[in-house]
């Protein structure tokens, strides 16, 4: 290149451009795979010409080993075109492409298993699908194969074998399967038949049957005894004990099976009619057996014949009393059906009247269990010609002769009964005792090694004599002794026989073993960690043997409290600390001793307490003092179950349950050992409610009331506050009131939860005279103003009866007293009928007269401006100030205007000083837990102080210094927390140590 610039000056340079020549890609031919087969791809090679070295690149690289490399293998799922980029070293490129086309693969079925006889052949049943027909096939092993290149040859092999199908296909895919040919005895059954049960001497069929293998088949029947055709499946067969037959079927190749039925045969029964006996003519005579069925099952069932003469045809010995010689049969069935008939003549002679013949059974005998004896029967005098007949039969071997042989297994009596020509009978009786024997009892201390010492010992104790016999013709008389320095000589069988008071014996054998002697043995016991347990309790010994030869034998000492003094892990349960000694013995008699030391702790105590009863919503303290003895301390305890605890982890909790709970405390001590105890904490829910009447409730001065107690529920203790100091604690108390006054009568009653309290006003009131009084108006003439106590005996609210019987309105009085005078307004019509509401306001008009309560009316009393006088009203047991009251301080009077009747009362404050007995205590029972928000104070003089306790005398409220003339309590002590449900005392003191008392009921 030249470069010239605006001077004309010129430049050159050169550059060169290179050429490089294009690689060449080659991915190879396009080819075919089976499915799940790979096949190498790219040419050969993959890339030439441009300049080495050369990367590849395949795309995709779905199912390629390698998308990197020449030639990878390629394994795809479906056909794919793969394409390869070759870039040289000089970044050159070249591609190319090779289509893989996957061929689906055959499928191959072999068939389903087989089982063949031996010797036998079957078809095997190949076949193949999918792929690309037409296919070869290939069957291997070719043993026992017609030919292993068809589709379905036959197959015999002489064992079982595996035979492998390979089938390939058009496109040469390949698949295999498998089916197995067994060669044996397949599904070939016998049935021999269901068991069946006959009597003896009857027969009955067996009824062989087979199934499975291969037809014909052969039978056999075993044992043979009783069969007619033992060859035959069925076969009659009569056997005389209960047999077990085996049926044995064998099928055309000898493949075999075998089936039992067991023929049960019952037990024979024995039928006893009884030995031939003979009457006097018009005689009766009892026939049968002792007993006339015997063996087989019972229960039995009887049949005679012929019937003459007979008492009874099914009984077991009917009366017999023919009127010539007869012989009877008896047939007897068991509860099988089983029967065997008897036979018994009864002879008729004429009747000798003179009877001499005589039974003797013989003296009474005495034999041992399993021996036998004689009786020694006989008869003299009658006729001759005598017929001997011993009852029971048992154990007799024949109790139709006069000298049996008798075997009872237990003291049995027998009677003889002997029957003449003229059957004339007597009978006697004898008794066999049977001593049941002792039982030999041997043991040793085998094996022992020699040199060592044999150790026999025996028992019963106190038997008359015991014999020894040993190896080599040793023995001895001892009951028990040794045989010191055993040699092999000694070692063999030793019989022990034993001999008791009646002569009666018994033998026993062991067998004594005598090894050589290792002189080093070498067998360590070990009888394990010594341990502790509570008592009553159980520990697991854990004993071990080591050297010396296997087996060893064990054997603690002493066996007290254990489950099994004689393995190596008893169950050790002493009653006190114990120390147990281990011997072990090996197989050559070596020993070897070691002890553990089972300590016996004493269980500690538990003491709950004794049983209580608290009230609803109070608690109680549980436990013992203390609540724990014994054992060893310190001591951990657990109440269950919690609910109420203050804390169910210390010896003694606060309970308070809210019903009634039984509390279990278990102790445990420093050793573990615990113990238990209950307690029953029963809560008292009370059902007391208080309640009285009064009758009068008013009246004047003097004035005596009759109270009833009304209370429900059971109380304990009642008492009455009559209000004006007076108190009874009657159940019912008369009380007479001298002076005037509104008086607060209180009862309380009082059951193991407390109290409850009922209070009501008595009204005591003065006479009126005619010097002054409180006047009511209205504008109706017809209307007669005055008091009534008749009409007002529920509410008891009375002070005047003796009011005028004029219409001019004026109500005449001397004086009323504040807080104290009550007056009810009572109208009528002029037809006498009482007015509920006024038609037009009525003035009311008190007077406060004696306003200093000194119950004198002169200038001590307070002037009306220095006073805070109301008039008020009485509504649900309440005063209610009324409004629009008018004080006129010149008349000394207040008024209020009136629309209906109530109850009134003046009342005063300021200046004027209240009496503390006047103090109003409401409501009562106080509820704070329903509804009442708290228990009021009114009317209470300056400075006042009131304190409230429980029943216990415990101060759990305090207000003082109270200026206000009221006060409240809202149920709670002074700590701010509710007190609990049930009876509490108030007294109320004013500033001049007066005091007022009552009683409250709180209820939550």
């Amino acid at each position: 290149m030249t470069v010239t610039d605006a001077n004309g000056c010129q430049a050159t340079d050169q550059v060169t451009v290179t050429v490089n020549e294009n690689p060449t890609a080659d991915a190879g031919f396009d080819v075919n795979v089976c499915f799940g087969g790979s096949v190498q791809i790219g040419g050969s090679p993959t890339a030439s010409d441009g300049t080495s070295p050369y990367t590849y690149a395949w795309f995709p690289s779905t199912g390629l080993s390698s998308s990197t490399a020449a030639n990878p293998n390629a394994s795809p799922t479906s056909t794919t075109p793969y394409t390869v980029t070759v870039t040289d070293a000089n970044g050159c490129q070249a591609t190319d492409q090779v289509t893989v086309t996957v061929n689906e693969n055959p499928t191959a079925d072999a068939g389903s298993d087989v089982s063949i006889s031996p010797g036998a052949c079957t078809t095997l049943n190949g076949q193949a699908t999918d792929g690309a027909s037409p296919y070869t096939y290939s069957w291997s092993p070719t043993t026992g194969l017609s030919n292993p290149n068809i589709q379905n040859p036959n197959a015999c092999p002489s064992e079982t074998t595996i035979y492998t199908l390979t089938v390939t296909d058009a496109n040469g895919c390949s698949v295999q399967d498998q089916v197995v040919v067994s060669v044996g005895c397949p599904n070939i059954t016998a049935n021999a038949g269901t068991d069946v049960s006959i009597c003896p001497g009857d027969c009955t069929t067996l009824n062989g049957q087979a199934s499975g293998g291969d037809s014909p088949y052969t039978y056999s029947w075993d044992p043979t005894t009783g069969l007619d055709s033992p060859n035959d499946s069925t076969t009659d067969v009569c056997p005389t004990v209960t047999t077990t037959y085996t049926l044995t079927v064998t099928d055309v190749y000898g493949c075999i099976a075998q089936d039992q039925v067991v023929v049960t045969v019952y037990p024979a029964i024995t039928a006893s009619a009884g030995s031939d006996v003979s009457i006097c003519s018009g005689g009766s005579v009892q026939i049968g057996g002792s007993p006339t069925a015997s063996d087989g099952t019972s229960p039995y069932t009887y049949l005679w014949s012929p019937a003459t003469g007979l008492s009874s045809t099914t009984t077991a010995n009917p009366n017999a009393s023919p009127t010539s010689t007869t012989p009877y049969t008896v047939t007897v069935t068991d509860a099988n059906g089983c029967q065997n008939t008897d036979q018994i003549t009864v002879t008729v002679n004429p009747c000798d009247t003179s009877c001499t013949v005589t039974a003797n059974a013989g003296a009474d005998d005495a034999i041992c269990s399993g021996s036998c004896t004689s009786l020694n029967g006989q008869a003299t005098g009658g006729s001759g010609g005598y017929a001997y007949s011993w009852s029971p039969v048992t154990g007799l071997s024949n109790p139709d002769i006069a000298n049996p042989e008798a075997c009872p297994q237990i003291t049995t009596t027998y009677t003889l009964t002997v029957t003449d020509n003229n059957g004339c009978q007597d009978s006697d009786n004898t008794t066999v005792t049977v001593s049941q024997g002792p039982t030999a009892q041997a043991s040793s201390n085998s094996p022992v090694c020699e040199g060592a010492t044999i150790e026999l010992t025996s028992g019963p104790s106190g038997m008359n004599s015991y014999a020894w016999t040993g190896p080599n013709s040793w023995t001895s008389s001892l009951q028990n002794l040794t045989r010191p320095n055993a040699t092999t000589a000694m070692a063999g069988t030793y019989a022990l026989t034993v001999t008791d008071g009646n002569g009666c014996t018994d033998t026993n054998q062991i067998t004594v073993t005598v090894n050589p002697c290792d002189t080093s043995c070498t067998v360590t016991a070990n009888a394990g960690a010594d341990d502790a347990i509570c008592s009553g309790s159980c520990a697991t010994l854990n004993g071990q043997a080591t050297g010396g030869t296997p087996d060893y034998t064990y054997s603690w000492s002493p066996s007290t409290g254990l489950s099994d003094p004689d393995i190596v892990n008893p169950d050790a349960c002493p009653q006190t600390t114990t120390t147990y000694t281990l011997t072990v013995t090996d197989d050559n008699g070596c020993t070897d001793n070691d002890q553990v030391t089972v300590t016996v702790n004493p269980n500690p105590t538990a003491n709950a307490g004794s049983d209580d009863t608290i009230c609803s919503g109070s608690c109680t303290t549980i436990g013992g003092l203390p609540a724990a003895s014994g054992g060893t301390g310190p001591y951990t305890y657990s109440w269950n179950p919690a609910d109420g605890l203050s804390n169910p982890d210390i010896a003694n909790p606060e309970a308070c349950p809210q019903t009634t709970t039984t509390y279990t405390l278990t102790v445990t001590d420093s050793n573990g050992c615990t113990d238990e105890d209950q307690i029953v904490v029963t809560v008292y829910i009370s059902t007391l409610v208080a309640n009285f009447s009064a009758t009068p409730t008013s009246g004047c001065a003097p004035l005596t009331v009759g109270f009833t107690n009304d209370c429900t529920g059971l109380f304990t203790d009642c008492a009455w506050d009559f209000g004006d100091g007076g108190a009874s604690t009657d159940t019912n108390p008369t009380y007479a009131y001298v002076r005037p006054g509104l008086y607060t009568v209180v009862l309380s009653v009082t059951d193991q939860c407390g109290l409850d309290t009922k209070s009501s006003l008595v009204i005591v009131g003065e006479h009126i005279s005619d010097s002054s009084g409180g006047t009511a108006t209205t504008q109706d003439s017809n209307v007669r103003i005055d008091f009534d106590p008749g009409d007002l005996e529920t509410d008891g609210w009375i002070v005047i009866d003796q009011a005028p019987e004029d219409t001019t309105g004026t109500i005449p009085a001397n004086y009323y007293r504040l807080g104290q005078t009550v007056v009810e307004l009572v109208a009528y019509d002029s037809g006498g009928n009482l007015i509920t509401n006024f038609a037009s306001d009525v003035l009311l008009v008190l007077y406060y007269l004696d306003v200093d309560q000194d119950g004198i009316v002169d200038d001590s009393n307070p002037p009306i401006d220095e006073l805070t006088l109301k008039i008020c009203k009485l509504e649900n047991g309440q005063w209610v100030e009324m409004s629009g009251s008018i004080v006129d301080i010149y008349a000394n009077a207040v008024s209020v205007a009136l629309t209906h009747f109530s109850i009134y009362i003046l009342m005063g404050q300021s200046v004027i000083a209240p009496n503390v007995n006047n103090v109003l205590v409401y409501p009562n029972p106080f509820k704070p837990g329903k509804g009442d928000a708290a228990l009021k104070f009114l009317n209470l003089t300056p400075d006042a102080t009131i304190r409230i306790y429980n029943v216990a005398g415990e101060l759990v409220r305090i207000k003082e210094n109270i200026t206000t003339g009221a006060a409240c309590w809202d149920g709670k002590n002074d700590h701010g927390k509710p007190v609990a449900s049930g009876g509490y005392f108030y007294i109320i003191t004013d500033n001049e140590g007066r005091k007022k008392t009552g009683k409250i009921a709180v209820i939550w």
